[in-house]
């Protein structure tokens, strides 16, 4: 049965689905999308799926990619470099 967690970073929120994968966890990003002036905006942010022996582990990873893609939308010319 997968785990779902709501989560919010800067002007972001999202949910983060944890689910059993065989042998591995996978944790995936749903529903993200861009608070603005009180409007919700989805945003495609192209994140792929992170996978981990453990549930805390595919969740560290996913929240370790989604940090620095925050991180990257404040800052769209490193993005590019």
């Amino acid at each position: 049965m997968p785990t779902s967690y709501s989560r919010r970073r800067d002007v972001y929120s999202f949910d983060v689905q944890v689910d059993q994968d065989a042998d591995r966890y996978v944790a995936r990003v749903r529903n993200l999308v861009r608070v603005e002036s009180g409007d919700m905006i989805s945003v495609d942010s192209k994140l792929h799926d992170e996978y981990g022996l453990t549930a805390a582990e595919a969740f560290s990873q996913i929240d370790a990619a989604i940090e620095e893609w925050v991180k990257d939308q404040r800052n769209p010319v490193a993005a590019w470099c």
